[in-house]
C-alpha cells in the first residue's frame, strides 16, 4: 500500500548533485594521496642519494686515513733509507722520473688543484680536479726475515730490507740472488714491502663513456711488475683537498696547501722528490672531500656554496641538479 503524500517515482538515493560533490571530494583525496607519494617518493630518493654519499665519504675518508697514518713507515730503521736505483731497476708507469716511487724518505708530498703527473701514471683524460696526494711507506706487516729458514718474497716486487742502522730498497729477484744482504751488516732485519699510492680525483667511475659521469676518488698503487697501476677507491668524489700542519717553525699551529708548503722550502724543479723540504715536517693532514651524487634530481636546483679548508667552491655561478655534501677528518702522522 502507498504512503499518502509520496509520489510513486520517488525512491531513495544520491541527487546528481550529491554524486558530483561525492566524486569532487573523491577525487581531491586521491589528489591528496598522489602528492603525499610524490613527496614521500622524492624524499625517500633523496635520502637514499645522501646515503649513498655518506657511505661512499666513509669509505673513501678510511681508505686516505690508512695510507695518511702510517706515511714514511720504514719498519725498523731510523732514516735515512738507500734508494739505490741499481738495485730498484725500471717501474712501468712510473709517475715522475726514475726513483719517485721508491723515494721512501719523503713519506708525504701533495700538490695543489692540479695534476703533476698528466704525462706519465695519470694521463690528462684521467684527472678530473682538486689535489693529488702522495703517500709512501713501507707494509704494515714484514714478509721474510734473516731468522726464517724459506724465503717468502715475490719476483718482480719492491720491498724494503730494514734493520735498525740502514734500510735498503730491492727488487724481490735481486734479494733471492743475495746482492742485496751484503749491503744489511746488522742483524736482525727484515723484509717489508714497498708501497707508493697516489689519490687523485677522476671525472667517472668505470668509464669515459659512462652518461652520466660519476666523479671518483681514484689511486694509482705500486704493485707487481714492478709497476703503477691504477685502482678506484670510492665513488662520488667530485673533490680532494688537503692542509697540512707542520712543526720546527714559529707558525707550526698554521695550515698549509700544498703549494704554500712547498714555498717554505724554496722548491725547483726537482721538488717533487726534493728529500729535505717541508714536507718532512708535516704532522697532521687535513682532509676534505666534496661528494656528489650519481644523478640529477628532478625540481632540485644546486647553487650552494662548499668549504673545504681553504678552498671555497660556490655552485651559484653554474648551478645544477645534483646532491652535494662535504665530510672531513684529520689525521695525524706517525712516521715523521
Amino acid at each position: 500500500m502507498r504512503r499518502a503524500g509520496i509520489p510513486a517515482h520517488r525512491h531513495a538515493g544520491f541527487s546528481l548533485l550529491e554524486l558530483f560533490i561525492s566524486v569532487t571530494i573523491g577525487l581531491l583525496v586521491l589528489v591528496g594521496v598522489a602528492r603525499l607519494y610524490v613527496t614521500s617518493a622524492s624524499s625517500e630518493r633523496t635520502n637514499s642519494a645522501l646515503s649513498d654519499l655518506s657511505n661512499n665519504g666513509r669509505f673513501a675518508l678510511e681508505a686516505l686515513r690508512r695510507e695518511i697514518i702510517h706515511a714514511g713507515y720504514r719498519g725498523v730503521t731510523a732514516p735515512p733509507v738507500s734508494t739505490s736505483l741499481s738495485l730498484v731497476g725500471s717501474i712501468t708507469n712510473e709517475c715522475l722520473a726514475s726513483g719517485f716511487a721508491a723515494n721512501l724518505t719523503q713519506g708525504l708530498w701533495g700538490s695543489n688543484n692540479q695534476n703533476p703527473f698528466s704525462g706519465s701514471c695519470i694521463p690528462t683524460a684521467n684527472y678530473s680536479q682538486g689535489d693529488v696526494l702522495v703517500v709512501r711507506r713501507a707494509g704494515l706487516s714484514n714478509v721474510d726475515n734473516n731468522l726464517s729458514a724459506v724465503l717468502n718474497l715475490t719476483a718482480n716486487t719492491l720491498y724494503l730490507r730494514s734493520s735498525f742502522s740502514i734500510g735498503q730498497i730491492f727488487l724481490g729477484t735481486t734479494a733471492n740472488a743475495n746482492t742485496v744482504k751484503g749491503l744489511i751488516t746488522q742483524t736482525p732485519w727484515l723484509d717489508y714491502p714497498l708501497n707508493t699510492t697516489v689519490f687523485y680525483v677522476s671525472p667517472y667511475t668505470t668509464s669515459a663513456t659512462e652518461s652520466p659521469k660519476v666523479p671518483a676518488l681514484y689511486a694509482v698503487t705500486l704493485g707487481s711488475g714492478p709497476a703503477m697501476t691504477n685502482q678506484l677507491v670510492a665513488s662520488n668524489v667530485e673533490t680532494i683537498h688537503f692542509q697540512y700542519a707542520v712543526t720546527g717553525t714559529s707558525t707550526n699551529t698554521q695550515l698549509y696547501n700544498a703549494t704554500t708548503l712547498s714555498a717554505l722550502s724554496a722548491p725547483t724543479a726537482t721538488a717533487l722528490t726534493n728529500t729535505g723540504s717541508s714536507w718532512d715536517q708535516v704532522k697532521s693532514v687535513y682532509v676534505w672531500l666534496l661528494l656528489r651524487a650519481s644523478t640529477p634530481e628532478t625540481g632540485y636546483t644546486n647553487n650552494s656554496t662548499y668549504v673545504l679548508g681553504d678552498l671555497t667552491i660556490d655552485k651559484s655561478a653554474s648551478p645544477d641538479n645534483y646532491r652535494r655534501t662535504v665530510v672531513s677528518m684529520v689525521v695525524n702522522v706517525r712516521n715523521q
